[in-house]
């Protein structure tokens, strides 16, 4: 028990606690009736969330699409509290809007705090997409931003880094030397390459002596250890697919790849490993304070929705 609570990532949680304390006490929503979120705006995010899974949703899907819509709701209307339609940018789009709609064509010499404000009044703004889409990510990155500023120490970055070592590992390296046989230059460059193999093989012809037996391409034949990733921008994906189960220290192949067929000597493999904290230090610190701006936000989301109340309308009977 003692250990659980000198652990730096508890402190750092802790922090989170913290911001939320200081977010909550930036703004005090006042108590209002429920909010609801109509049913063809619901319907309508269904649809788009089975269109990309290719099927119709589950119940436990509905139940996050509705979360998003209440979340997304309940921020909105926090924004209009706290008085982000007054961004600069908001108001200019209100603005815009309202001159496009008005009846009166001497309304469009109205300056743009005046034009934004009869949006707000005549329930514009509340439609406006674009408008409702800035204001939320505003307040969502207000909220968040509280526990951005906090950076974890070293004792609490390497005791995350520990805990996930898998999200922060190294990827595996390889250094060959290549030789290869290109389509262009040869009627069957997979035939040749069997039959150059068999030679290399049988005369125990060394890596840096075989370049010249190959045709000559932009493919360096010498390469220093590279991650796959690498070596899949110069080959291709098939290429270092082929390469993957290959021993090292003899002359293996034919693999293709973009430019023909390849005969490779894998020099030397450098296994996946867990990175140090100096080589992942920006991203475990990264991932530490979104994950505790994250839980700030879901924390005030979760009072602010007590506030307003928000639901999603069901569909009519």
């Amino acid at each position: 028990m003692i250990r659980v609570l000198r652990s730096p990532a508890l402190h750092f949680a802790l922090v989170g606690l913290v911001a939320f304390v200081v977010v909550r006490s930036q703004a005090a929503p006042e108590v209002r009736g429920a909010s609801e979120v109509p049913w063809t705006k619901a319907r309508m995010l269904y649809d788009e969330m089975a269109k990309s899974k290719g099927r119709p949703l589950t119940e436990s899907e509905m139940t996050e699409a509705d979360q998003m819509l209440i979340d997304r709701e309940t921020l909105y209307l926090y924004s209009r509290q706290i008085g982000l339609q007054r961004d600069p940018i908001v108001q200019r789009r209100l603005a815009q809007i309202a001159s496009f709609v008005s009846e009166n064509p001497h309304e469009a010499e109205r300056s743009a705090e005046e034009g934004a404000r009869t949006a707000e009044e005549e329930g514009i703004m509340d439609g406006d997409l674009i408008s409702r889409r800035i204001m939320i990510d505003a307040a969502r990155r207000l909220i968040r931003a509280t526990a951005l500023v906090f950076q974890p120490d070293d004792e609490a970055m390497q005791e995350y880094l520990t805990a996930n070592a898998e999200r922060f590992q190294q990827p595996g390296l390889t250094r060959i030397t290549h030789v290869a046989l290109t389509g262009w230059r040869r009627a069957d460059p997979r035939a040749d390459a069997v039959t150059l193999l068999a030679r290399l093989t049988s005369e125990n012809i060394a890596p840096e002596e075989a370049i010249g037996l190959g045709d000559e391409t932009v493919l360096s034949p010498e390469l220093a250890l590279l991650p796959d990733s690498s070596l899949e921008r110069r080959f291709g994906r098939a290429f270092v697919k082929g390469l993957a189960g290959l021993p090292s220290g003899s002359w293996q192949g034919p693999i293709r790849s973009r430019v023909g067929e390849h005969l490779v000597f894998i020099l030397e493999r450098v296994p996946p490993r867990t990175a140090t904290l100096g080589e992942a230090r920006d991203q475990v610190s990264s991932a530490m304070r979104n994950e505790n701006a994250d839980r700030v936000l879901r924390a005030r989301l979760d009072e602010l929705q007590e506030v307003f109340d928000v639901r999603v309308q069901r569909p009519p009977s």
